[in-house]
């Protein structure tokens, strides 16, 4: 089993790699496409869009097809201010355009409604008991991601729903006497994904897309049993 996964940047490099050594231990990480053999798993920070897109889809696939040891190739992206569908279409349109065959290659899209920021809010265990600062407390009387999905949240008076939603979750790490940049340090930890999947076992409805990915690592691990 070898899978092949394009991600949109720095932080779901460093995110999924982490993740993925909770969720399918069973996969080794390796450095070049090339490597490829047993039980393996690629990883490629494309740097944002539109270039995981438009530059780097279409050269995963001509790897995967060149090295012919790939079951999955795995694209996961921010929907930012579109739907997921339109995301979808993006891809799709991009095959298209580039006469793209994926015979023999079970592609799976995993879009972050809206950002990767937007799962992260999910965890129950960073909120405040009381949100009493501002501005925390004015997102929380906007929309309580305590008590409701992320992912459908607006964008208060932003302008993007990315901003906010960033600005969302580093107010409640500020909260809990943690700075911005260790965001990330935090979201990589195994108990921060326990978390999110406790969420949504509890909440099946929330978080929809942070639940494909689970879904798919579950399949995977499946298959390896």
């Amino acid at each position: 089993m070898n899978i092949y996964f394009l991600v949109e940047g720095d932080t779901e490099e460093k995110v999924y790699k982490a993740w993925l050594k909770y969720l399918i231990p069973e996969l080794t990480r390796i450095g070049l496409p090339h490597q490829v053999d047993h039980n393996n798993y690629y990883l490629f920070n494309a740097k944002g869009q539109p270039g995981i897109i438009d530059r780097h889809l279409p050269d995963a696939i001509a790897n995967i097809q060149e090295y012919s040891k790939y079951n999955y190739l795995v694209i996961c992206l921010d929907a930012e201010e579109v739907t997921i569908d339109y995301k979808e279409q993006e891809i799709y349109k991009c095959l298209k355009s580039n006469n793209i065959d994926l015979v023999n290659i079970q592609f799976h899209i995993i879009v972050q409604n809206r950002c990767f920021d937007t799962w992260c809010l999910g965890n129950k265990g960073i909120y405040p008991l009381q949100a009493e600062i501002s501005p925390l407390l004015d997102y929380t009387n906007y929309y309580d991601v305590s008590l409701n999905c992320p992912e459908i949240m607006g964008k208060l008076n932003f302008n993007t729903h990315a901003q906010f939603h960033k600005d969302y979750l580093k107010e409640m790490f500020k909260i809990n006497n943690l700075k911005h940049y260790k965001i990330t340090n935090e979201v990589i930890k195994e108990e921060y994904l326990e978390q999110l999947i406790a969420r949504v076992q509890n909440e099946i409805e929330h978080l929809p897309t942070f639940q494909t990915f689970i879904e798919f690592c579950n399949m995977i691990k499946t298959k390896l049993l």
